[in-house]
């Protein structure tokens, strides 16, 4: 029986030593439900052109619009029963973009992958927790935190600085109060925005979730912090220095394998131990992991050996234990989601 036709009562729970990862991404081209990617939304010019490529092809927009979720979810779930070292996994939606008095803004909406099709692929795997977006600014809000909670939700997803939700607006103290109150952690995008076209990079400081943590959020700080070799402001210190302040506050490692974030998951692994003791662990999935930028710490064979592995999970696990991570790490997710 193939994945496709494999259907299991999902299990929500996991032992304190589970392995979650806490950030992959659901991609969806299911346009008849709402999901959406819009032609040119992602930031890098050469993902970009490839990702377009899905307009000029009629056979390709066939595979799309009948197949591709399937293929995708299958995929994802193959990878997470074949690794041996992560149990499940969370799936993101993405929320559209909203005006602050609560209008969809679908000329700034680069994506929308929506909450209901999270929901039923959690409900069909075993494997994925639902990981929804909601965006505080649309008028319905409180209503879909509530629905979501309902549904088995254990985090929610934000990418302020693509979504357009300012972090730090007033006006936004009563979602925050709700999210404590049914005790859904926030997931939020931190640092710089390189994935996407993101039109203000400054929601994503970390000093903006301070309304959050006062409030009584569990904020999860999506990648630390950490920005790119060439980006214009260091948000990673502000980060770290919120961690002393805040004990609701932790970060995860999305992404942190990459050769222009690499820098502060070594960092950390080496010099800032108190910041490993609040991390928790993220892929950044479907996001390529580059077993080479780790050679020094694995050595040229072992990192080729790696670079030809199948299973991207435990590849990218390997690469932060290389480069120092505590494995502790891994099983931190367990005992902050909403499980």
């Amino acid at each position: 029986m193939g994945l496709a036709t494999m259907s299991v009562t999902p299990d929500r729970t996991a032992s304190p030593a589970s392995c979650i990862d806490i950030h992959v991404h659901m991609v969806s081209t299911r346009e008849d439900r709402g999901a959406a990617l819009k032609k040119g939304a992602l930031g890098d010019p050469a993902v970009r052109l490839l990702a377009d490529l899905r307009h000029s092809s009629r056979r390709w927009n066939a595979f799309l619009e009948k197949r591709f979720d399937a293929w995708y979810l299958e995929n994802l779930v193959r990878k997470l029963r074949s690794s041996v070292r992560v149990d499940k996994a969370v799936l993101l939606g993405f929320d559209a973009a909203y005006t602050p008095d609560g209008r969809r803004d679908e000329a700034a909406t680069l994506a929308v992958m929506p909450n209901d099709l999270i929901f039923e692929a959690a409900e069909k795997y075993e494997e994925l927790l639902p990981g929804p977006s909601v965006n505080p600014y649309r008028p319905d809000a409180i209503e879909e935190l509530e629905r979501c909670r309902e549904r088995g939700a254990v985090l929610i997803k934000w990418v302020p600085n693509t979504q357009l939700m300012d972090p730090a607006d007033e006006r936004i103290a009563p979602f925050y109060e709700k999210m404590a109150a049914l005790g859904l952690p926030l997931l939020t995008h931190t640092g710089y925005e390189h994935a996407m076209k993101a039109p203000r990079q400054d929601f994503g400081d970390p000093r903006r979730l301070r309304l959050a943590l006062e409030c009584g959020v569990t904020v999860i700080a999506a990648h630390a912090g950490a920005s790119g070799v060439h980006d214009p402001v260091e948000y990673f210190p502000f980060f770290i220095e919120m961690l002393d302040e805040f004990p609701n506050l932790y970060g995860d490692l999305a992404a942190l394998t990459w050769i222009n974030r690499k820098k502060y998951l070594v960092d950390m692994a080496r010099e800032l131990p108190q910041a490993m003791d609040r991390m928790a662990h993220g892929t950044d999935y479907p996001v390529p992991v580059w077993p080479l930028f780790f050679r020094e710490f694995l050595g040229a064979p072992r990192a080729l050996a790696l670079t030809a592995s199948r299973n991207y999970f435990d590849v990218e696990i390997e690469l932060k234990l290389a480069a120092g991570m505590p494995e502790a790490v891994l099983s931190r997710a367990a005992s902050i989601l909403a499980l």
